[in-house]
């Protein structure tokens, strides 16, 4: 049973088409806080599934895709009385066990905690890692594991622009020296195919992104 303590977090799933990982995604995560899927205008059954598993449920009428989908929990978030929110995919890739630690460092007011992966696959995001450890020592910026406290977003908040929503606002809280601690995550691999996108394309934009962090954030 959750318990009001447990209610200081909001557990954020962005999801398109994951009928088959939501329901124990869901299930896993509501131990931890209030469960908020994001349905991203699936064309399956993520909602309904969802929904019997005890999340609250925002959904898009049409696809905007993955970044737009956190930027509407997050506005959620905002006005809610929720004090902490966690970012977890809703593939199953990201341990739900982890987010005792999210909690922990939150509680201990970090303002970001964002996961570290062991096991990085595109090539693409493995470019940007190695960039991003010189550049703003930091060691995953790309992990879409990360909670957030409510005054770190009041501070830094706006409407996502850019598509990489996540990454800005741990770049941004880096160069603004705001209190960030990075977690290990022994991630799974996905077992079908990435919503995200695959192949020669999809590490072309994570490299185009970037180059967008490293001109576009300040």
């Amino acid at each position: 049973m959750l318990n009001k303590k447990s209610n200081k977090f909001l557990i954020l799933i962005p999801a398109y088409n994951e009928e088959k990982t939501i329901k124990k995604i869901v299930e896993s995560g509501i131990k931890f806080g209030k469960v908020l899927v994001v349905d991203d205008a699936s064309n399956d059954d993520t909602k309904n599934k969802a929904v019997l598993a005890g999340a609250m449920v925002l959904s898009h009428k049409h696809n905007l895709g993955y970044n737009l989908a956190i930027d509407t929990g997050l506005k959620f978030f905002l006005k809610s009385k929720h004090k902490n929110i966690i970012l977890l995919d809703a593939d199953g890739q990201h341990p739900t066990s982890y987010i005792k630690n999210y909690k922990k460092y939150l509680n201990q007011n970090y303002d970001v905690v964002c996961g570290n992966r062991k096991n990085i696959t595109r090539v693409g995001e493995k470019i940007f890692i190695f960039f991003a450890k010189f550049i703003w020592n930091l060691n995953d910026p790309l992990c879409g594991m990360k909670g957030y406290s409510k005054k770190f977003l009041k501070k830094l908040y706006e409407p996502a622009y850019y598509n990489f929503i996540s990454t800005e606002y741990l770049i941004k809280a880096r160069k603004r020296k705001f209190k960030i601690k990075e977690v290990f995550i022994k991630n799974m691999f996905r077992k079908d195919k990435s919503r995200f996108g695959e192949g020669i394309s999809i590490n072309f934009y994570i490299l185009f992104v970037f180059f967008k962090c490293l001109i576009l954030i300040n």
